[in-house]
Order: C-alpha cells, then structure tokens, then sequence
C-alpha cells in the first residue's frame, strides 16, 4: 500500500490487490487503523468473518475500536477498504 499526501491528508492508492488477492486480516487492520487514527484511535483491529449479509458490525470505547467486515470484501481494492 501506498500514501499519497494531499491537502486534505493521506489517500490511499491500491495496489495490494492488482491481482485479485485475498486481504489478510492484518492487511485490513492496517487500513483501518490508518482512517481510525485519523478519527482519534489508538487501537483499531478489523477482521474479516462470514457473515450472511453484506455488512460491518463494530464496537468503540473511548480510545479504541473493533471492526469485523463482511467476507464479501476480501478482494476489495485497498482504495475501497479504506472508503
């Protein structure tokens, strides 16, 4: 993954999956982890879980946040993930 840094921050700009590969979890939590810092948390985790319908569930506290995503997405662009 690449940054690109513009005026209103860091952008994403995929090309983890050119190929089709599937997203690690660890690959997921480094997305975001990199919007979630922006938003004010230090400890974010994202993991991939199949679930029925396409959809993200989530849990927060003050300092930190968990994701669990849709299996649905572990194809998706970075750019996407990061979205």
């Amino acid at each position: 993954m690449r940054n690109r840094k513009t005026a209103e921050g860091d952008v994403f700009i995929a090309t983890f999956n050119e190929k089709n590969r599937t997203v690690s979890d660890d690959h997921l939590t480094m997305i975001f982890a990199a919007v979630g810092a922006r938003h004010g948390y230090e400890d974010v985790g994202a993991e991939f879980a199949a679930l029925e319908d396409f959809k993200v569930r989530w849990q927060r506290s003050y300092n930190w946040i968990r994701f669990t995503v849709s299996d649905y997405l572990d194809r998706a662009p970075d750019d996407v993930l990061g979205g």
